[in-house]
């Protein structure tokens, strides 16, 4: 069954933004256990990264996204 090897991660990050802004906060990603990666979600259909801050869900346009560090918890 392919629904049983699909797993759930959760990656810290920060998001800075074409004029310097930068956000952080986590994203939720989907993938093949042991196989979530936030380059293959963001080379996919989406448009938007639902980026989970401290008090809400910023939805970034990935044209709008200069670069993203990934951060240790």
């Amino acid at each position: 069954d392919l629904d049983s090897d699909v797993g759930v991660c959760i990656e810290a990050i920060t998001v800075e933004l074409i004029n310097g802004d930068q956000l952080s906060g986590s994203v939720r990603l989907e993938g093949l256990i042991g196989m979530c990666r936030l380059s293959d979600f963001l080379n996919t259909r989406p448009a938007f990264l639902p980026l989970q801050g401290d008090e809400q869900i910023h939805l970034l346009h990935k044209r709008f996204i200069a670069r993203i560090i990934p951060r240790r918890s």
